[in-house]
């Protein structure tokens, strides 16, 4: 394999894909590293939310059933707006999410 002419981009990897050192995920681990959490683990969970109002309600609606279940969500990244066309009006929206939380140990 030849060398490569430029650095590689740092990136955590997570089930299911790989997370940009720019993303609100990687900030938030950064962030508790900040604050003095010695151990974070930030797990990374897929939701679908529905709407027929809108996307921002679909979003809402995937963070507001994840929070019934789990603590401490600290970001939601958007990667996937759809929605159900009928006689040419959108009927349903949809939002793919991927909902970030941490589990950490403090100092």
């Amino acid at each position: 394999m030849p060398p490569q002419a430029h650095r590689p981009v740092d990136r955590t990897s997570y089930r299911g894909g790989i997370v940009s050192p720019h993303s609100d995920i990687i900030r938030t681990w950064r962030n508790f590293c900040a604050q003095g959490v010695e151990t974070v683990h930030v797990k990374v969970i897929e939701l679908v939310g529905e709407s027929p109002n809108g996307w921002q309600e679909a979003v809402e609606t995937a963070v507001a059933e994840a929070a019934k279940t789990i603590p401490n969500i600290s970001g939601v990244e958007i990667y996937n707006l759809t929605a159900n066309v009928v006689n040419g009006r959108l009927t349903e929206y949809k939002a793919n999410v991927k909902v970030a939380y941490s589990e950490g140990v403090p100092r």
